[in-house]
């Protein structure tokens, strides 16, 4: 039924089916600050049970640049891996947006306790 809505809408704007094609992840505004282990396992993909291998904790932060199934992908020496979330310690950038009527703060987004609308 609601194929068949989609497909009526379509046809009637004159608009095309167009699939899209999935995009590469966003980098997150994480950084991985320090670590449980020294070394630490890494993984050769995000939800591996045994880890690939280990890697010293040497250069933090590490940026996080893909968060994935409770792992985050991250650079170690020239080198992406995967860490488990649970064995590192990850802080995140916030920044509030706001939106305000005549000088009152009227809309906010939440999660931005530390860069609160002003």
């Amino acid at each position: 039924m609601k194929k068949t809505i989609v497909a009526c809408l379509l046809a009637a704007t004159g608009a095309a089916w167009v699939p899209v094609r999935a995009a590469e992840p966003a980098p997150t505004s994480m950084t991985v600050v320090s670590a449980r282990k020294d070394p630490l396992p890494v993984f050769a993909a995000p939800g591996d049970a045994s880890p690939s291998g280990t890697v010293a904790v040497v250069g933090l932060p590490w940026v996080v640049k893909e968060a994935r199934s409770e792992f985050f992908r991250v650079n170690v020496d020239g080198k992406d891996v995967w860490v488990d979330s649970m064995m590192v310690r990850a802080t995140q950038k916030v920044a509030a947006r706001c939106a305000s009527d005549k000088g009152t703060v009227v809309a906010a987004e939440l999660g931005a306790s530390s860069e609160r609308c002003r």
